[in-house]
Formats: structure tokens, C-alpha cells, sequence
């Protein structure tokens, strides 16, 4: 069984990371700190597309808009969006919404000060 470990156990990232690259950091810092959400994920058979898709919704994500220019796309915007089998963009149907997805390294901190308190 999981249990929680220190804050030491998890360590933050220093750069933004792609949000496939984020997905893959938490999914590996959650199994190291044996953390329940990391079953939870392997149960989806994509962990890492598990906590990528999690973490924009606890904590969102920068992205560009289709339209052009950064945003930031907290849980309002993402609603109703599918993101992509390879984790760069939120589609609208087949429409891109939003592509290049990013984490900065204080939210990525955030979303797994989050992860740690999940029972």
C-alpha cells in the first residue's frame, strides 16, 4: 500500500516543462514517493496522460491560443477540451484550442504540494 512521504522525496523542477514533460515528472516523483495518485494513475494505463490531464486541472497550464499569443488556461478554460494523445494541445472536436502546453516550475510545485495531501 502508498503512503505519504516528506517533501524532500519530491523535488521541484527548475525550468518550464512541456506538460508531457510535467505528466512524466509527476507520474515518476509519485512513484518514487509512493503516493496513492500514482496507482490511481497506472490504473488509467496512461499514467503519464493521467497526471497531465490532473494537472491541468488543479493547477492549469500556459498555452498558445489559437488565435495567437500566451494564455493561461485554469479549470474554466480547460472544461469540455480533450488534450491530445501526445499531451502539446486541447482540441475543440478535431480543432486545435490551444497548443504548447506548459507548467511553470511554481504550479508544477503547487500541483504536487497538492498530490502529497490525496489519500
Amino acid at each position: 500500500m502508498f503512503s505519504n512521504r516528506s517533501a524532500a522525496d519530491i523535488a521541484p523542477i527548475a525550468t518550464v516543462e512541456s506538460l508531457a514533460e510535467a505528466g512524466l515528472t509527476a507520474y515518476q516523483q509519485a512513484v518514487k514517493a509512493r503516493l496513492p495518485l500514482a496507482y490511481i494513475a497506472e490504473q488509467s494505463g496512461r499514467p503519464q496522460y493521467w497526471f497531465a490531464g490532473n494537472m491541468l486541472q488543479v493547477v492549469g497550464a500556459s498555452a498558445t491560443a489559437s488565435a495567437g499569443g500566451r494564455v493561461f488556461l485554469g479549470r474554466k478554460e480547460v472544461a469540455g477540451l480533450m488534450l491530445s494523445a501526445d499531451m502539446s494541445a486541447l482540441l475543440a472536436g478535431k480543432d486545435i484550442r490551444y497548443k504548447d502546453l506548459c507548467v511553470s516550475p511554481a504550479d508544477f510545485g503547487k500541483y504536487m504540494d497538492w498530490a502529497r495531501t490525496v489519500q
